[in-house]
């Protein structure tokens, strides 16, 4: 049986192909996080990265593993001192996270800026996409510089999980974007459609409480710096989830030469 392997290693991306596809049901993603789970979604994504060096990308693989589901968010407005708790599901990449924010905050009401179209915020969430016409996808802006509360960036083309959690709800901190940065409003896994609710605006004097101990955002070099060597999560670090997908160098090098600082946004 010596042609097994072989015809195993060409076939690998249809066997992608169909875990994603059960993947995109969340009654299966509930059975990873169940208390007698049907796999250990940790030990999927390590598996997928150590297959990656031999038959190539395997990021929608692991993206849908990385999907969160019903997870409280709270989101932390530096500049207007505002804070919301939020709740998503389904949202594949930062990206994603972004045109949402954009329209349940910028959109409502409660932040100012530019939000986002209706149609890009319609294939943020289920709308279909034609998978024949990616070019014509609408564009949008990043509406927000993503961080963590240490001040270390949260790039838009990481997941979700990426975002730190602080007694079991994960803490985000909004900027003014430090960068133009347009990109294709879509779903990064088609099959799976994204939530993000917005379930309270916080009173001034609850929201008080969480800026303090917000640490200064990362300057724009030192987070460019860390996206160039190709930024992995620290495993040993009990806040910054391992399972993330890590960014690859060639990849981050693409992505910066894409944008561009603002003017006077050096940090």
């Amino acid at each position: 049986m010596w042609h097994a392997p072989y015809f195993g290693w060409l076939t690998v991306h249809r066997w992608e192909q169909a875990a994603v596809a059960v993947l995109a049901d969340p009654r299966v993603r509930a059975g990873l996080d169940a208390p007698d789970p049907v796999a250990d979604r940790a030990a999927l994504v390590e598996l997928t990265r150590r297959l990656e060096p031999h038959i190539g990308d395997l990021q929608c693989a692991q993206r849908a593993l990385l999907l969160l589901d019903d997870e409280p968010l709270l989101v932390l407005d530096r500049a207007s001192g505002r804070a919301f708790r939020l709740r998503m599901s389904g949202i594949a990449d930062n990206y994603q996270l972004q045109t949402l924010l954009g329209a349940r905050l910028i959109g409502g009401g409660h932040l100012g800026g530019d939000a986002p179209s209706t149609e890009a915020v319609a294939l943020s969430t289920d709308a279909p996409i034609d998978m024949d016409r990616l070019g014509g996808l609408p564009g949008t802006l990043e509406c927000f510089n993503f961080s963590e509360p240490s001040g270390q960036w949260i790039w838009s083309a990481t997941t979700p999980d990426r975002i730190p959690a602080c007694d079991g709800v994960r803490r985000l901190v909004l900027d003014p974007p430090v960068m133009r940065h347009h990109y294709k409003a879509v779903r990064f896994l088609p099959r799976v459609p994204g939530r993000l609710e917005l379930e309270a605006v916080l009173e001034p004097d609850e929201a008080a409480t969480f800026f303090p101990d917000l640490e200064d955002l990362m300057s724009w070099q030192e987070a460019s710096r860390q996206a160039a060597n190709g930024y992995a999560p620290d495993p040993a670090d009990p806040a910054t989830p391992a399972g993330s997908v890590r960014t690859r160098p060639s990849m981050w090098r693409r992505f910066l030469r894409t944008v561009t600082p603002r003017s006077g946004s050096g940090g």
